[in-house]
């Protein structure tokens, strides 16, 4: 039987015209790096998940707004200049239960615009059958990891 809708997670996505690293260094292990890339010519990305994950969507938005809010002066400087300041937040669709809902509550959503970052949502289809659901993730599982 397939897995119930339910909720995976919330990554940040960033994009922009200077290197990741000041910010990567600033948040060390709090933050794990599912991808990173970049150059000065095609500017640079990078997407993060917290560490460890925590349980709800709610929990984890708040903990990557604490760590922008923690930013130096200089670091915060960094982050308002990214183009792209992104909390995407990842459901596993699955055929029950028949609707499913992430709540966020008011004031998360104003510390979410408070730092210049936008709501995206995934849903990502069921699997076609039971095998599909029980591969790894291999982000997660460490075969693909982050490239710098």
């Amino acid at each position: 039987m397939a897995e119930p809708t339910h909720y995976i997670n919330v990554d940040l996505d960033l994009s922009g015209d200077e290197s990741m690293l000041p910010l990567l260094e600033a948040w060390g292990e709090a933050v794990f790096v599912l991808h990173h890339s970049g150059d000065a010519e095609q500017g640079w990305t990078v997407g993060l998940e917290t560490s460890p994950e925590l349980e709800t969507a709610e929990d984890t938005i708040t903990r990557f707004v604490e760590l922008v809010r923690g930013l130096t002066p200089q670091l915060r400087a960094h982050w308002d200049r990214l183009q792209s300041r992104v909390l995407d937040v990842g459901v596993q669709a699955g055929a029950e239960p028949r609707s499913w809902t992430v709540e966020l509550q008011p004031q998360t959503l104003q510390a979410m615009a408070e730092i210049g970052a936008r709501l995206v949502c995934t849903i990502y289809a069921p699997y076609e059958d039971d095998d599909a659901a029980s591969e790894p993730n291999p982000v997660r599982s460490g075969a693909a990891g982050a490239d710098s």
